[in-house]
């Protein structure tokens, strides 16, 4: 191994920052001592006191300090001259390596290059004062080290990192590069101070015996080579980092990090997040960071609890320590509080942005990345987690220390559990070639959980803190109990009482000081005190204890002694902060409880201030910890003050109606001009946030959810209300979603209403055609070029509606001046489909995706894609199944997976990110003909040529293909029941079978020598319709009760190619394409009458190949060609008349109007 002469070091160190005489996995093998006092080797005063200053004296065998001067006088030191380098190698310490040795030449060239570095005319002030007590404490760190060649080339590596930094020196640091080497300057003094403050402890009396001090020096002095490795690659790239800072700065930017999410961030101080007790939680604390330092150890750490056990304080204790030894490389905190601290697509780009803000070298590689794809902020989280951090951190790994840490908590309040368990999939594949770990904490969900344990062991270690020993938190308990009430100092017994109380759940203890000692003026402590202790401890239940606290708190705040209509309002306030979607402001609060006077609400939130939070600074009102909603709905535990989630709902419904009553408006906007689109309006921006509220922002969003969240028939008040709305606020509605970019919201909005509508089945039918009516027309101008223009509405999408629609009949009226649009326009206009459009590449197979408003695609090259049906716009970004041979396409209700089928091989897809899930193979021999999958895509069945049939639970982690015999030929289709517990198959062999999906037995078996090509279930679930595939023929429909079935034959012009099922159950209607059109065109027939509902729907120029309903019937998706896709209104009129190719809308930017190049009126 060569040595480290100044010369070669240029030769070794020059070829790239970070290329040593070792690598980075070769450091990572020294052996390290033991860390059980990792915690004392952080002083408080980190960066804040200044060590006497240390001339290079020999330290004194006798334990005696060396002579130094005092703070006052470290100003005017003369750094150490190189002619006294020699004065440590006079007097080595006995043990140490003999003068004249190789280990001994390696520890003296360290010195030599750090007294050179200390003279340069460049060094800063803190970085001098580091070098010299570095200097000072050689000896001691070389007499630990003797006889171990690994820590001797150590040495030899610090070397080179000196003289490195001794040269980028000369070159312009940046403002931000001489912070982080002042920051990193004082945290290796404190270290160096703590190796001295263990050595002088009890006079000559040692606390440790003589190897374990050995073995504690060695650890602190590789701490001081990763903070110097730190150092220098802030020095090495701070020249690049100022030339090119403002480019930087911007591509950072561009990532859009959750800013809030920060451990320490103002959300943070906001909502009361804290450190440990002082003296509690030790030994968890001790072990996090001892597997922080340990370069051994499993890379992911995960720390999982059930609520209230205290994850959060605990973990922002480590990352506040982690901070202070610069090992923290970034931390997210999830919190269902923050909209972007829920979001689980932000962790990637929020690690990224804040580890680039830590490490230059990072910088520069994800810098480089950005080039690549400056919006990958926005892409996948696969192709994120990719760019943004993996390919980054291999580049410079050999530049950074191996005990960064990213710290993520409560991992399961994010609301995506599908992008949560991605994040997870693409960590543990990835982590073994990162130069960083994980400390990851969260409730045992079972996504999350099963992830975690489906590891293996050697890449995470847990802690299960509800299982840790009672005693142990039990005293934990009652230290912070002392100290957060000190201030009345109840007696030791009390104290002790009170930790029983809570068990293991630190939440108890939290809530109940909050409880004792709250901000109310005149509440007396010592009677809530009193209160808390007289609660019987003797339960065996597991949360009898914060079901008696909670339930003892709602019992102080709901008083006897109040008026009733006090403690209603209370309970109000309280309901509503539960069951709302997202946390509320105050203002927005008294309008939902239906009150005007904002100091009745601040009032009634004042008692429940134990267990809600209320930021003094936003007025946001939140719950201040997810135990609390899971016992307020959960009747058995909460009793009186249980909230009724669906009867609440449907309160805050009829508030968020009463809310639009008073506030939507004609022109919200104040829009004065019909030519210019909203987004070019000066100061639109300031009008909009002026003139819509927090309470209407929060009503018009939310107003569909509260209403929908029932299958039970609601009092007839509230359908009249939605009546009333769609009568009078419709348009006015339409105006606040355009304005704030939410149409599409709006849009899935309807689509639940219509269902709900249709589930209901209300007594005025007129009510579900005025929803599907008002779907159309929202559909209409939503994909329209109008759309960017508010003030259209009115001026274009009502007058060139169709006349039948119920908003163009409601609402024309109303208005003067407007075009009356009729004539042969009007009837191309009625004929055509709510929207269209064309894909860039040709796909040969499309499903509706059940539960949403996106389809999805596979192209002839083997891309899918996942796209809106109203615009096409991408839900996720296309990804390659890397086949071309798809013969079969599906998803799930929850739009988190995409199955498709090959004749050799069945594959499921994340459809977030485009990674691998499941999949089987056919058996050999064999090859697969048919599939489907389960409405809420737990299940899949698949048809063999054989006649065989495969089913795959994908909740079950073993992906087991279970076989299931009993057909004799080819197995033609395959469909599930509605509810999921059964499916059905047609074979040619000319039976069709219904199958037990869990059991796999068989229940029906049927003879239909008719040979159809489809079987499908009916809406509901007790019959199927058959159908041939062949222009001629008859439609059965089976009752599967009794085996019965009746014909229903149709006539040469139709032919059933896809049977596309109506999921109406009042109304079972068919799609079918007419053979008279050549297949371009389709109609809408009820099954048991064959009555015309609506149709024929004509403007495809090509074949049609694929139709399907939505979800609440009220429209079908038809895709034709393998590049068009179009939505019809399922309830359009019946005309038998001929129509044209669509008429293209356009928007006249001279006449802001909306025209056509046929300007026939």
């Amino acid at each position: 191994m060569q040595q480290g002469g100044s010369g070669g070091g240029d030769r070794k160190y020059g070829l790239r920052l970070g290329e040593w005489l070792r690598s980075k996995n070769e450091r990572s093998k020294l052996k390290l001592g033991t860390a059980s006092n990792a915690l004392t080797s952080t002083p408080s005063g980190v960066g804040v006191n200044t060590p006497s200053q240390v001339h290079g004296n020999t330290p004194n065998p006798s334990g005696q300090q060396s002579q130094s001067h005092g703070p006052n006088q470290s100003n005017n030191v003369r750094p150490p001259s190189p002619a006294s380098n020699n004065i440590m190698q006079a007097s080595a310490p006995p043990g140490a390596t003999l003068p004249g040795s190789g280990a001994s030449t390696a520890w003296s060239g360290l010195e030599q290059a750090l007294r050179a570095l200390r003279i340069s005319k460049h060094i800063y002030p803190p970085l001098g004062l580091a070098l010299d007590d570095l200097t000072s404490h050689l000896p001691k760190f070389e007499a630990a080290a003797r006889n171990r060649q690994d820590y001797d080339d150590l040495a030899i590596e610090l070397k080179g990192m000196a003289e490195l930094i001794e040269r980028q020196l000369d070159a312009m640091i940046s403002e931000e590069s001489k912070r982080a080497i002042v920051s990193l300057s004082e945290t290796i003094r404190a270290e160096l101070k703590s190796v001295e403050g263990r050595q002088s402890q009890s006079g000559t009396r040692r606390v440790l015996d003589s190897s374990e001090e050995d073995e504690d020096i060695i650890r602190r002095y590789r701490r001081v080579e990763q903070l110097f490795r730190q150092l220098q690659g802030e020095a090495s790239l701070s020249t690049w980092c100022t030339t090119n800072k403002y480019y930087m700065n911007t591509q950072l930017e561009g990532l859009r990090p959750a800013r809030l999410a920060r451990y320490d961030s103002s959300l943070s101080m906001e909502i009361g997040r804290r450190t440990c007790t002082e003296n509690t939680r030790t030994k968890i604390l001790q072990d996090s960071m001892k597997w922080s330092e340990d370069p051994n150890s499993a890379k992911i750490y995960w720390m999982n609890g059930m609520a209230g056990t205290g994850k959060t304080t605990i973990v922002y204790s480590l990352a506040t320590i982690l901070e202070a030894r610069k090992q923290l490389a970034a931390s997210f905190f999830c919190t269902r509080i923050s909209p972007e601290c829920r979001e689980a697509k932000q962790i990637v780009p929020t690690i990224a942005y804040q580890l680039a803000r830590r490490s230059a070298p990072f910088r520069h590689a994800l810098c480089e990345a950005l080039e690549e794809d400056p919006d990958i902020g926005f892409g996948r989280i696969s192709s994120q987690f990719e760019l943004l951090l993996k390919r980054p951190l291999v580049k410079i790994k050999d530049e950074l220390p191996d005990n960064f840490v990213v710290v993520i908590d409560a991992l399961d309040e994010c609301n995506d559990p599908g992008i949560v368990e991605d994040f997870l999939d693409l960590l543990f594949r990835s982590v073994a070639d990162l130069p960083i770990r994980f400390y990851v904490t969260s409730r045992p969900e079972p996504t999350i959980r099963d992830r975690m344990m489906a590891a293996s062991e050697c890449s995470r270690s847990i802690l299960y803190l509800h299982e840790i020993e009672r005693s142990l938190v039990q005293a934990d308990i009652e230290l912070y109990l002392r100290e957060e009430l000190a201030f009345m100092s109840p007696p030791d017994p009390d104290i002790k009482k009170l930790a029983s109380h809570a068990g293991n759940l630190f939440i108890y203890a939290a809530t109940a000081v909050r409880y004792i000692r709250p901000t109310k003026k005149g509440a007396d402590s010592w009677t809530r005190l009193s209160v808390l202790l007289a609660i019987n401890a003797e339960s065996k239940q597991k949360l009898s204890g914060i079901n008696d606290l909670y339930t003892a708190i709602l019992s102080a705040a709901v008083d006897d002694q109040l008026e009733h209509h006090e403690n209603a309002r209370i309970l109000d306030a309280l309901w509503t902060v539960v069951c709302a979607y997202e946390p509320i402001r105050v203002s927005t609060l008294t309008a939902l409880c239906g009150l005007e006077n904002l100091d009745s609400i601040r009032t009634a939130l004042q008692p429940l201030r134990s267990v809600l939070h209320v930021s003094d600074h936003s007025e946001l009102v939140t719950t201040l910890h997810a135990s609390f909603p899971d016992y307020v709905l959960d009747q058995e535990r909460s009793g009186r003050f249980h909230c009724d989630k669906v009867a609440h709902g449907q309160y805050l419904a009829k508030r968020c109606f009463e809310i639009m009553q008073r506030q939507l408006r004609f022109n919200i906007g104040d829009i004065k001009s019909s030519y210019i689109p909203d987004d070019e309006i000066p100061e639109i921006k300031e009008t909009i946030c002026a003139n819509i509220s927090e309470e209407l922002s929060y009503g018009y969003r939310f107003w569909i959810d509260h209403l929908t969240q029932t299958k039970l028939k609601p009092a007839d008040i509230l359908v009249n209300l939605v009546h009333e709305f769609l009568s009078h606020r419709l348009l006015f509605w339409m105006e606040v979603l355009s304005l704030k970019k939410w149409l599409t919201i709006g849009l899935t909005g309807m689509t639940k209403l219509n269902t709900w509508l249709a589930f209901l089945s209300p007594e005025d039918p007129s009510l579900l055609d005025f929803a599907s009516d008002a779907s159309k027309f929202i559909a209409a101008y939503a994909t329209s070029p109008a759309s960017t223009y508010t003030s259209h509405i009115y001026l274009s999408a009502l007058p060139l509606s169709d006349p039948s629609n119920y908003v163009r009949s409601c609402y024309l009226p109303r208005f003067q001046g407007l075009l009356k649009v009729s004539g042969t326009l009007m009837n191309k206009l009625t004929q055509v489909s709510l929207t269209d459009w064309v894909t860039n590449d040709e796909f040969k197979l499309a499903a509706l995706l059940p539960g949403s408003d996106l389809i999805a695609l596979c192209s002839y090259s083997g891309i899918i894609s996942v796209q809106n049906i109203y615009n096409g716009r991408h839900f996720v970004q296309p990804f390659e199944t890397e086949t071309t041979s798809v013969t079969y396409i599906g998803g799930s209700r929850n739009s988190t997976q995409v199955v498709f089928g090959t004749v050799k091989k069945l594959a499921v897809w994340n459809m977030h990110d485009g990674s691998f899930i499941a999949g089987v193979s056919v058996p050999v021999g064999n090859h697969f003909t048919s599939f489907a999958i389960s409405v809420d895509g737990t299940h899949i069945a698949c048809g063999l040529f054989d006649g065989g049939i495969g089913t795959l639970n994908l909740q079950d982690p073993t992906f087991e293909f279970r076989s299931l015999k009993g057909h004799t030929r080819r197995v033609q289709s395959i469909d599930f029941s509605p509810n999921g517990t059964r499916f059905v198959s047609r074979s040619e062999d000319d039976t069709i079978r219904i199958w037990d999906v869990f059991t796999g037995d068989v229940l029906l078996v049927l003879n239909d020598i008719q040979g159809p090509k489809a079987a499908r279930f009916l809406p509901d679930g007790t019959h199927i319709i058959t159908a041939p595939g062949s222009s001629r023929g008859s439609i059965r429909v089976w009752d599967i009760s009794n085996a019965s079935y009746f014909e229903q034959h149709f006539h040469d012009k139709t032919v059933v190619s896809s049977v596309a099922v109506s999921p109406n159950a009042h109304e079972t209607c068919i799609a079918v394409v007419l053979k008279s059109s050549d297949y371009r065109a389709f109609e809408i027939r009820n099954i048991y009458t064959w009555k015309l509902i609506a149709g024929p729907f004509k403007g495809h120029d090509i074949i049609i190949q694929y139709i399907a309903f939505s979800d609440d019937g009220a429209r079908v998706v038809s895709t034709a060609g393998g590049c068009s896709v179009r939505v019809w209104d399922a309830h359009g009129r019946t005309t038998e008349g001929s129509s044209k190719a669509p008429v293209t809308r356009h928007l006249n930017a001279e006449l802001g109007l909306i025209t056509s190049p046929d300007q026939k009126k």
